[in-house]
């Protein structure tokens, strides 16, 4: 089964001119998912370093596959030292994307909410911190990726490198990315590895797959690295560590 968007979400038939990205094309992108209904979740640990003995975070990533074809991508980012709480849903419909970026911390809170129509050519983005709301439109006529879709286009292998345009909910700003290949190495486990860097060649995300599952990833230099656990070990840590700042 196609679950098929427009505007840079969907690959269906019409591909960038040769030597050209699908930034410089504006091409549609189509993706194939999983079709039959279900959950698949994912599980992290965030250390300072390879071999700490307790992390700094945690993190749970779910694709749900929803009678009727449609598909919810979340993420979710507890930073224990800190107190904060990220979550992170994209809804994937035939005619429609929604996704909703949530920080919570003890004394903050911040809401990014972003509405695609995908037959139109700007995003809907609404920006609430502190009782204020930041109401605008986005242009996209180049075309746009989600950053958990984008992932799991990472995932199945469906992008080749070049450069691409993706929203950034903490900025809430799209960004120009740049997906490269990197050779094996020792420390990501000889995984397959990709890497997004920004314009200014700052690192937005690296990445260690082996197959389809995502074993290790890091969001910047320097940051904290994630390793996968099993759902066990992750409830563990969570009862044992996290203090949700949201019920004090």
């Amino acid at each position: 089964m196609r679950l098929v968007l427009a505007a840079g979400l969907i690959l269906a038939g019409l591909l960038p001119q040769e030597g050209k990205s699908p930034l410089d094309s504006g091409a549609i992108l189509e993706l194939t998912l999983p079709a039959p209904p279900g959950v698949r979740g994912e599980w992290f640990r965030l250390d300072r370093e390879r071999g700490a003995e307790e992390p700094v975070g945690l993190v749970r990533q779910i694709v749900v596959v929803e009678p009727g074809g449609n598909y919810r991508l979340e993420q979710e980012t507890l930073f224990l030292d800190a107190a904060v709480r990220v979550l992170h849903v994209e809804t994937l419909q035939p005619d429609e994307l929604t996704l909703v970026w949530r920080e919570i911390g003890e004394r903050h809170g911040r809401t990014v909410l972003v509405e695609w129509d995908l037959n139109a050519s700007s995003m809907r983005c609404a920006d609430t911190e502190g009782g204020e709301v930041r109401r605008r439109r986005i242009e996209i006529e180049d075309g746009a990726l989600m950053p958990l879709y984008l992932l799991e286009k990472l995932r199945a292998g469906h992008l080749s490198t070049g450069r691409f345009r993706c929203f950034r909910p903490i900025a809430g700003a799209l960004e120009e990315l740049e997906l490269r290949l990197l050779p094996p190495s020792p420390f990501w486990g000889n995984a397959r590895i990709l890497e997004w860097r920004r314009a200014d060649g700052g690192l937005a995300g690296r990445f260690a797959f082996r197959g389809r599952d995502l074993v290790s990833f890091r969001w910047q230099e320097g940051g904290p690295l994630a390793t996968a656990i099993g759902e066990d070990e992750y409830r563990r840590l969570r009862a044992s560590l996290w203090v949700d700042p949201s019920n004090d």
